[in-house]
């Protein structure tokens, strides 16, 4: 017994996530085992995915005001891309897959 509470002490982010189903909603919660560098990460990669989410919801907002059309994930991803080297450099820290699945949601 003493093995299997030492290993609920490495608990360090409790993920909570809900679906709205109409009148119904369902809630989960996820734990995630591991210490400080795993909260860390997991927290960048959020990070990461929210600022690519809303930087590209505003580039899509103001491209459709201005144009009357709008694009797509992989033209986002490709400018995103051009712009991490010289303005989001903090994004090599995290996987590529956070900002690009994160964009792939607003199609």
């Amino acid at each position: 017994m003493n093995n299997i509470s030492s290993n609920f002490d490495n608990v360090s982010l409790k993920v909570r996530s809900c679906v709205d189903m109409g009148d119904d909603s369902s809630c989960r919660f996820y734990f995630i085992l591991g210490g400080k560098k795993v909260t860390i990460d997991c927290a960048r990669h959020a990070g990461a995915a929210r600022f690519a989410f809303n930087w590209g919801l505003n580039l899509r907002i103001k491209q459709y005001e201005s144009d009357k059309r709008s694009t797509n994930a992989i033209e986002q991803h490709r400018l995103l891309n051009s712009l991490k080297k010289t303005e989001f450099p903090w994004m090599y820290e995290v996987s590529k897959c956070a900002p690009q699945e994160a964009l792939r949601d607003l199609d």
